[in-house]
C-alpha cells in the first residue's frame, strides 16, 4: 500500500501443497488468516468512502478517496527442498 514514492510491503500468502483457499496476511509482526474473496477490493485500487470526525462540531463526515492500495506481485515457488546438514546441494 502507498504511492510511487513510498509505501508499506505486506504479503498475501498460501501454501499450495496445503489446503485449499487458505491465505493468510504477513504484515510485519501481524499475521491474520485472509479472505481470498477481498482480494479485489484489497489489491486493485479504485475508490473508497471514507469516514472522518470533526472534533471542533462534533460531525462525521464521509467523502470518497482514491485506494492506496494496490498489488506489486511477486511469486516466490519453492522446487526443490534444500537439506544444510548435507554437504552437497
Amino acid at each position: 500500500m502507498g504511492t510511487a514514492n513510498s509505501g508499506h510491503y505486506y504479503s498475501l500468502i498460501t501454501d499450495r501443497e496445503g489446503e485449499p483457499d487458505v491465505w493468510f496476511e504477513f504484515n510485519d509482526s501481524i499475521v491474520r488468516p485472509f479472505k481470498l474473496e477481498d482480494m479485489p477490493s484489497e489489491a486493485f485500487g479504485g475508490t473508497e468512502n471514507y469516514s472522518f470526525s470533526i472534533a471542533t462540531t462534533g460531525t462525521t463526515t464521509t467523502n470518497q478517496r482514491e485506494k492506496y492500495r494496490n498489488a506489486y506481485l511477486l511469486f516466490y515457488e519453492r522446487e526443490v527442498f534444500y537439506d544444510v546438514s548435507k554437504t552437497e546441494i
